[in-house]
């Protein structure tokens, strides 16, 4: 799964110090071209420091949605804390942090509430216990996570 989000999120996140400029120059370009903000240029440090202020009960509440609010303001302010972070913590500690608490999809925060939802996704409950939806769905689900696996181990 580390790999996986490495692979999806930041592909340079063990080359890089919390700021990978060419990402940032390419989003800066695209963004230019398409007259708003087309991709995005953060690595997963940049990710995680957004997280964790957007909702950190020690900021006030306007912080809190400038810690998200689509400025050049906030991007700077995301590779400052970005780059002390990386001197601070080792790449493990802030993809382990990262996948604590990044947003999955259908209301999933963090990993474990991830995994928990693709279990139900996958299984439903019967009356004599827990028993596959569908061979089918399972099949789909293995044979996602393989291709996402040979993908990242090319």
């Amino acid at each position: 799964m580390r790999q996986a989000i490495v692979a999806a999120e930041d592909t340079r996140f063990y080359e890089h110090r919390g700021v990978d400029v060419r990402g940032l120059l390419r989003a800066l370009v695209s963004d230019a071209t398409h007259h708003r903000a087309a991709q995005g240029g953060s690595t997963l440090t940049m990710q995680y420091v957004r997280n964790v202020r957007k909702d950190d009960p020690n900021l006030t509440p306007q912080q809190r949605v400038d810690a998200t609010s689509d400025t050049a303001a906030r991007k700077v302010q995301e590779i400052r804390y970005a780059t002390a972070l990386e001197q601070r913590l080792s790449k493990d500690e802030i993809l382990d942090r990262y996948l604590n608490i990044a947003y999955f999809g259908a209301g999933a925060y963090g990993i474990d509430a991830a995994s928990q939802k693709l279990a139900v996704a996958l299984y439903k409950p019967v009356v004599d216990g827990v028993v596959p939806v569908s061979s089918a769905r399972v099949a789909e689900a293995c044979k996602i996570l393989e291709n996402t696996y040979r993908a990242v181990n090319i």
